[in-house]
């Protein structure tokens, strides 16, 4: 597992994890990487760009930072039973919801 390390943090990265985040940066979709207690690790350009905060506002908060108010609450308990049952699905199943970015309002759209 490759953990984010601070800039500031003055730990050397070795070379393959370097390579890996270098990958990550350069995907063309946003990705947000958080720990099992839902605390934000791994944050890329694009996220940056998609959410309006810069990458050190992210690091350490808790992923539900992101969601909309209204979804905040439940969203541990869906992260729990991700973690006690994982497997490969679609974020936000059924229900599509545009991610709390900043200066956006977010809304809900039923997914087709």
């Amino acid at each position: 597992m490759v953990c984010y390390v601070s800039e500031t943090a003055g730990t050397a990265i070795p070379e393959f994890d370097q390579r890996f985040l270098h990958s990550l940066e350069a995907l063309p979709d946003a990705l947000v990487l958080s720990d099992r207690a839902g605390r934000i690790v791994l944050v890329n350009a694009n996220a940056e760009k998609m959410f309006g905060y810069r990458r050190v506002e992210l690091l350490g908060q808790e992923v539900e930072c992101l969601l909309p108010e209204r979804f905040r609450a439940q969203h541990p308990g869906h992260r729990a039973a991700y973690y006690a049952n994982p497997r490969i699905r679609p974020m936000g199943w059924a229900w599509m919801c545009v991610p709390a970015a900043r200066m956006a309002q977010s809304f809900l759209s039923r997914s087709v």
